[in-house]
């Protein structure tokens, strides 16, 4: 097992977690094999790796937005996630950002069949648009975009299959746009061959693979000379060995999985016997937070 490689220094860190140095303990995915166990798929994993990495986040945001890396002044996570409080909940896990203090991104991995998707993802772009207070003028609204992150099996029913979509309000005779403010795109993970040359000149599709890599092996590869996607290894290593994290990615990862059987079984056959697994899997939660010492 990967634990096994660390040193006895790493193991003093790890037992400390509270004060770990990620960037000591992460190196060690140098030497890791094997599969991931926690990839950049997970919900938990994706929202640490975005709160912990500016860079990655500043890339990530220029890939998607086709933005130059200096074009980037600032970026702020605005719905950051107290991590030792979300286990055993069922949370939305989108990363909200705000780029240059000009713009709304709001960005959500969906790796599950939803056939309210559509529903859901409007929802979304209309929440993340309404970034203003009570008492503030229109004229504060700033241009917002919703972005799923997702394969053909989840979301992609009747759409025509493509790497990175683009909508916005459009006039459905002559295509003239209403608004520039408002726009949902989603990347498909599982259509990089249908990458265009912008997607690749912008490395959409390195950060798909990326997504996609399922062993230490396929990471190591991908990331290699490259400062910023090497930082996300070390997280994402680190994540997976830190017992405090690994517990939230494993909750995680669980209840996800419950809420695709749930899906996948039929809802309303499936509902009582599911509820009763998570009730069992709440229990085993707070169980473990006991031990954690939370």
């Amino acid at each position: 097992m990967q634990e096994d490689k660390l040193s006895a220094n790493f193991d003093a860190d790890i037992e400390n977690n509270s004060n770990y140095d990620v960037d000591k303990i992460g190196m060690g995915y140098l030497n890791a094999t094997g599969e991931i166990k926690y990839s950049l798929r997970n919900d938990i994993m994706f929202h640490i790796v975005m709160n912990k990495s500016k860079e990655a986040l500043k890339g990530l945001i220029c890939a998607l937005k086709g933005l130059n890396y200096d074009e980037v002044k600032n970026v702020t996570v605005m719905n950051p996630i107290d991590y030792s409080d979300c286990i055993g909940k069922m949370i939305v896990m989108d990363v909200k950002v705000e780029l240059n203090n000009s713009e709304i991104i709001d960005i959500e991995l969906q790796l599950y069949a939803d056939e309210y998707w559509e529903k859901r993802s409007l929802l979304y772009l209309s929440r993340a648009y309404n970034n203003i207070g009570q008492s503030e003028d229109y004229s504060s609204l700033k241009p917002t975009l919703f972005i799923a992150i997702t394969d053909t099996k989840s979301i992609n029913k009747r759409f025509k299959p493509e790497f990175y979509s683009k909508y916005m309000f459009l006039n459905i005779k002559n295509h003239e746009p209403y608004s520039s403010l408002l726009g949902i795109n989603v990347l498909y993970l599982d259509q990089i061959e249908l990458a265009t040359e912008d997607d690749k000149k912008n490395k959409l599709d390195y950060w798909a693979k990326l997504f996609k890599a399922t062993t230490w092996e396929e990471l190591k590869a991908i990331v290699k000379n490259n400062p910023c996607m090497e930082e996300v290894a070390k997280i994402m290593y680190s994540s997976n060995i830190i017992p405090q994290e690994q517990t939230i990615l494993e909750a995680e990862q669980r209840a996800r999985h419950m809420q695709r059987c749930m899906y996948e079984n039929g809802y309303n056959a499936a509902k009582k016997e599911d509820e009763d697994k998570i009730e069992a899997l709440e229990k085993e939660i707070e169980e473990l937070k006991k031990q954690l010492g939370q």
